[in-house]
């Protein structure tokens, strides 16, 4: 082989390995996704009387609405739900639709 060619193919190879080292750290350095719960999160942990409330959540899928939140006691009694009021509210905080226990409550539209 020449000189010539070896050269040629040693630049090449230098460039090859130069762009696939640029495009692994790119990739390396991509923002993780975020899970499904990180996504549809809408609001941050929240604490009531020894219950916790995390990744609470409204998700749209066909025509219906499914509001789901985890709900942990993180008191040292046992603690239950016994009622679940949903306040759906525009941006000037006024309420739209209420609903109680699944069961919508008239006289909010």
């Amino acid at each position: 082989m020449k000189k010539e060619n070896l050269k040629k193919i040693i630049l090449i190879l230098a460039i090859v390995l130069l762009v696939s080292i640029v495009l692994i750290i790119s990739i390396l350095k991509k923002e993780p996704k975020k899970t499904e719960k990180e996504e549809n999160n809408i609001s941050k942990t929240q604490v009531v009387e020894d219950l916790s409330f995390e990744y609470t959540s409204l998700k749209y899928k066909d025509g219906m609405s499914t509001f789901e939140t985890n709900v942990t006691n993180i008191g040292n009694d046992p603690k239950y739900l016994s009622e679940v009021k949903i306040h759906v509210k525009n941006k000037k905080n006024t309420i739209l639709l209420q609903y109680r226990n699944g069961e919508y409550i008239e006289g909010f539209i």
